[in-house]
């Protein structure tokens, strides 16, 4: 199987990736770090065993869609055995339910080729053999191979090369041992170890003494009980006896049991024989085949006749269809048309073509230089300002030029104009004189009353007067309203230094409050073991609780003394405190109301020349804040109050005398207007006489003066050019008529210029000629397409005859049954795959029979001793000694009532059946340890053998390809035969341990046990392609070029249909790899996008950008 092509919708960072065109054999990819190698490698697992291993790995998140595909070919090329398939493997990962999955959904450890939420693979067969019943299954094309011996074996990168380090009995080191004739060394190390525990617990036991001691002590005890024991010995005979007979019996049922298990293998080795007799006969019959030529000569006859037949009849078909073409080519030629029947007129029209295109450029000559006379009058009349002056005579009329008509009155005299205007202008600058005299006197007036509106508006003089006798009052009253403030404060601060000293004058006449409490707890004690005596003895109290009781109420009587007793002293002086407090309230209180008073004045006086609400809500904002800062600001604020009316008293004489200037300079301005009306209208009527528009100013008109004369002469000239270049357009119309009079008789419809349309009436002609020639062309091509297609169609019955011929000859009716006659190939393979299944199924049902080496030697023997004999013999055999097995269990039985029967007369018996058992346990328990140590000598005898002569089949192929990859350094690979571990021989002769080598070395060494795992597996049918990502990064170059080599070399000894893929970042890598005869691939950002194109240059300069791969070039 080999990958052929890869398509990527979206995996990770990659999205909409293809690579096409991949072939058997080594291919190497060559690419920079982060372009998407490693991305690669993990897609093609996915793809083969799904996106759970990713998931499991946090490689991928599960809540992204991903999904790509795989188009993969099996089965050997044309030439092979089996016939070439193309498969498609695509694997989604999408839908609504993956929203909801996480890293947690995939820990079950459950990775398979199917699927969980979500997921979905697809297979399908591009070839179309296949029919639509017969469904595809993943694992018909992936094998009996798991993920993980995938991931460690077949696509593998430079983590994955160290996994067979050691060798443990789990993974794919183990592979190895399993491949060494079925011997599991693991399992006999296991083994080995067991016996060794079973023979230390026999011989030690689990106490001081062992177990055979312990016997022997009960033994002897007993022997020296019978000795001492009056009775006679056949108790002892009947115990002797028993003891046999178990021992017979035992002997009879192992016997039984080899019977029964002899019988079971010759059943087995009936059905099993049979599997091989019927593998001996394909084989037979395949190797007889071989001997004999499987192609007829006639069958390479036939494929030539076919071929030859095949290419007739695409010639037949070829000529049919161009007889076909031309038939239909010529069925759906026009006939002769309109054109063609006027022929004769449109070719005299066209003989009067040069006379039309000489009259075309006359008419352009002409009309461009009555354009250019009409363009110098046009540009006359705007330099002399005629524009407001011009009418026009004709808008309708395609000349421009002579629409203009110049006015009658420019042949008159200009001179009276000029007095006229003169004076205009003189009233025109008397009035802007008095406009900025009165502007002047404006401004003035505006900057007066803007001052006057700053400080506070205007006032007649007695509200004016008034208002500053009011400003002075209110000013007043705040200066004495702050001066009292001032007097409450001081008088405030007075009291409360008084209130302080009446409290320190009391606190001073009484006692202390703990002084009270302490003497009080005193007395309470004291009382208390007074009371306490009277109960107790009086030892235990004593004088001392009467002295304490003594002195506690004693204490308490001198602090209620002290405490209402005051000295004359302080209290002269509290009095004197307490009278100056009240007065002072007094006097505070009187303070208060004056301020009262004189706050219900400011705030009248606030209201009334109060100017605007901001002020107001300032003003009480400023009292919330302090009183004494609030009376600051009103006594402030009246001050620039007084200030502002004073200055309102100076404005009002200065606008005044601003007015009667304005009044004066607007009677000089209207004055003024008047005089310009009059000689405007004078002007005026003078442009009226003349024919000129009233609108002219006199600038304009001094210009209309000055190009007179040259105006007349312009206008002259451009009449006379347009009045030719009329009569030239006349003349081209008429035959402009004629030529479309052509036009309608011949159904076409008149367009473009007269020139134009005799170009298409020539285009026509020509066209019907080029028709009328290629319909006689056609013609004789149809004949001849005839002719060659009666000759192919004859050719073509010989060839069918000749075909019929030899079905004829091979009395065959069909091609089919022709073919399998001279064909015998496919008959070949299809026997070689019933010969290698039947070999498989041999080898199959060999190896699950118990003893493979008895069942070759029973079938070697099966002219002697037929399988059937051997098993009825072995019937026989069991059902004897199973008779004899019933027969000593019943004397059993007749021994053991014999001994019940003895045991009740309670003598020897019971000693000597008791000292039996004792020997037969000793006995019993020699032969164990005796068995169990002979089994170890032999299994540790037979595992040396099979490490020295038996070592594994893939190792000895390991060793073949590490002597290639070490040039011969290396020579040998063998397994330890004590443990599970890998020895690696050099070509001295020396034992390495793997761990005790270099990192190359080592990586040599696993590469070498990977490709002998691959060979392994391509033999059991599992031809998936190999994937290595940087496997040879730590390689020098000598190294490098010898694995390229044995690579090389590896997949061309393989016969089939391999693929191995080389992934590396290393241009030296894949220098070596193409040196080696090998493809050479270079990924870049532009050739993800299409397929992969092998490139003559590998080492190229410059390294590929990761954003030019994810996202398109960076430009």
């Amino acid at each position: 199987m080999h990958i052929e092509q890869l398509e990527i919708e979206r995996f990770g960072g990659l999205q909409q990736v293809s690579l096409k065109d991949l072939g058997q054999g080594i291919e190497v990819i060559h690419g920079t770090n982060e372009i998407g190698k490693t991305s690669l490698l993990e897609f093609i697992r996915a793809v083969f065993f799904g996106f759970e291993g990713l998931f499991r790995r946090g490689v991928l998140d599960p809540k992204i869609p991903c999904s790509g595909r795989l188009i993969v070919v099996t089965g050997k090329g044309p030439r092979g055995k089996r016939e070439r398939h193309r498969f498609s493997i695509e694997r989604r990962h999408e839908g609504p339910g993956i929203e909801t999955l996480t890293r947690e959904s995939y820990e079950d450890d459950i990775v398979g080729l199917g699927g969980d939420e979500g997921d979905s693979v697809t297979v399908k067969q591009l070839d179309g053999t296949r029919t639509d019943s017969q469904r595809i299954y993943l694992q018909d094309l992936v094998g009996d191979i798991d993920e993980a011996t995938f991931t460690n074996v077949m696509a593998f990168g430079l983590d994955e090369l160290h996994e067979l380090r050691t060798l443990e009995p789990e993974g794919c080191g183990s592979r190895l041992y399993e491949l060494a004739n079925g011997l599991d060394r693991s399992r006999v190390a296991k083994t080995i170890r067991q016996i060794d525990d079973a023979i230390q617990r026999l011989e030690r036991g689990d106490g001081e003494k062992t177990p055979r001691q312990l016997l022997l002590e009960k033994r002897d005890a007993l022997r020296k009980a019978e000795s001492d024991a009056q009775s006679e010995y056949l108790t002892g005979d009947l115990f002797i006896e028993h003891t046999q007979v178990l021992r017979e019996i035992t002997n009879l049922e192992k016997a039984a049991a080899r019977a029964a298990v002899a019988e079971n293998l010759a059943r087995d080795a009936l059905p099993t024989s049979q599997l091989r007799y019927a593998w001996k006969k394909l084989s037979d019959e395949l190797e007889s085949l071989k001997k004999v030529a499987l192609v007829h000569p006639d069958y390479d006859g036939w494929q030539h006749d076919v071929k030859k037949r095949k290419q007739v009849f695409r010639i037949v078909q070829k000529r049919l269809k161009e007889r076909r073409k031309l038939a239909r080519e010529l069925a759906n030629r026009e006939t002769k048309s309109v054109i063609w029947k006027k022929r004769v007129e449109i070719k005299s029209l066209l003989d009067d073509r040069s006379q039309v295109e000489r009259l075309v450029a006359d008419i352009a000559r002409t009309e461009a230089h009555a354009k250019l006379a009409a363009r110098r009058f046009g540009e006359q009349i705007g330099l002399c300002g005629l524009t407001k002056v011009m009418s026009v005579e004709n808008p309708q009329t395609s000349d421009d030029g002579m629409a203009v008509v110049l006015p009658e009155g420019l042949s008159l005299s200009f001179g009276p104009l000029r007095t006229r205007a003169r004076n205009c202008k003189l009233a025109s600058r008397e009035v802007a004189r008095a406009r900025k005299q009165v502007a002047r006197a404006r401004s003035e007036l505006d900057k007066a009353e803007q001052q006057l509106d700053a400080n506070g508006g205007a006032l007649s003089g007695p509200a004016l007067t008034s208002a500053i006798e009011a400003a002075t009052e209110q000013s007043a009253a705040i200066r004495k309203r702050m001066s009292t403030g001032e007097r409450v404060t001081e008088l405030h601060q007075t009291i409360t230094q008084l209130e302080q000293e009446m409290s320190k004058q009391l606190a001073s006449q009484v006692m202390p409050l703990s002084w009270l409490l302490g003497l009080g707890s005193i007395f309470v004690v004291g009382a208390g073991m007074l009371l306490s005596g009277l109960l107790l003895p009086s030892v235990a109290t004593g004088p001392l609780a009467y002295v304490i009781a003594a002195l506690g109420l004693a204490g308490t009587g001198v602090a209620s003394v002290m405490t209402w007793t005051l000295d004359r002293s302080s209290g002269a002086r509290l009095e004197e405190t307490r009278r100056q407090h009240a007065l002072a309230r007094k006097q505070q209180k009187d303070v208060a109301a004056q301020c009262e008073t004189l706050d219900t004045t400011i705030s009248k006086f606030g209201n009334q020349f109060s100017n605007a609400s901001t002020e107001t809500n300032q003003l009480q904002q400023e009292r919330s804040h302090s009183p004494q800062t609030d009376l600051q600001r009103r006594a402030a604020r009246a001050d620039a109050e007084i200030i502002r009316l004073e200055h309102m008293a100076t404005y009002e004489g200065v606008l005044r005398s601003h007015k009667d200037r304005i009044s004066y300079a607007r009677k000089k301005l209207k004055l003024a207007f008047s005089r310009r009306k009059k000689s405007v209208a004078r002007w005026q009527k003078s442009l009226e006489h003349r024919g000129l528009p009233s609108t002219l100013s006199p600038s304009e008109v001094w210009r209309i003066s000055t190009h007179r004369h040259e105006l007349l002469t312009l206008d002259d000239d451009r009449r006379r050019l347009s009045d030719e270049a009329r009569h030239k357009r006349e003349e081209l119309a008429a035959t402009a008529r004629r030529i479309e009079a052509i036009l309608v008789e011949c159904e076409l419809l008149p367009e473009g210029t007269a020139l134009d349309q005799l170009q298409q009436l020539d285009d026509l002609l020509n066209k019907q000629r080029q028709l009328h020639e290629r319909q006689k062309t056609c013609t004789r091509k149809l004949e001849k397409a005839r002719i060659r297609h009666r000759q192919a169609i004859r050719q073509l019955k010989v060839c069918d005859q000749t075909l019929q011929a030899r079905l004829e000859r091979w009395d065959a009716e069909t091609e089919e049954i022709f073919l399998a006659k001279t064909d015998r190939r496919p008959y070949f393979d299809e026997l070689a795959e019933k010969t290698r299944i039947a070999e498989r199924t041999w080898n199959d049902g060999r190896s699950r029979f118990e003893d493979p080496s008895l069942l070759d030697t029973w079938i070697e023997q099966s002219s002697m001793i037929s399988l059937e004999k051997r098993l009825s013999d072995a019937e026989t055999a069991t059902k004897e000694l199973r008779e004899s097995l019933v027969l000593q269990k019943a004397r059993l039985a007749e021994i053991e009532k014999e001994i019940q029967l003895a045991e009740k007369n309670n003598g020897l018996e019971t000693l000597q059946h008791q000292s039996a058992a004792v020997d037969a346990q000793i006995a019993d328990h020699d032969r164990r340890i005796n068995l169990l140590k002979c089994t170890r000598q032999l299994l540790e005898r037979t595992r040396a053998e099979v490490a020295r002569y038996h070592q594994p089949a893939a190792l000895i192929e390991a060793s073949h390809w590490l002597a290639q990859l070490t040039e011969g350094r290396y020579v040998q690979i063998t397994t330890a035969a004590d443990e599970a571990r890998l020895d690696v021989h050099d070509a001295a002769g020396v034992i390495w341990n793997p761990e005790r080598l270099s990192r190359g070395t080592r990586e040599q060494v696993f590469l070498a046990l990977r490709l002998a795992l691959v060979r392994d597996l391509h033999e059991q049918g599992i031809t998936l392609p190999v994937v290595m990502d940087d496997a040879l990064v730590n390689f020098d170059d000598r190294r490098a070029r010898a694995a390229s080599r044995t690579l090389f070399e590896f997949m061309n000894d393989r016969n089939g249909d391999h693929q191995m893929l080389v992934l590396t970042c290393h241009a030296h890598v894949a220098a070596l790899f193409r040196e080696a005869k090998a493809t050479v691939r270079t990924l870049g950002s532009r050739q993800l996008s299409t397929a992969l194109s092998a490139d003559d240059d590998v080492t190229q300069e410059g390294a590929w950008r990761a954003e030019e791969y994810f996202f398109g070039d960076a430009e």
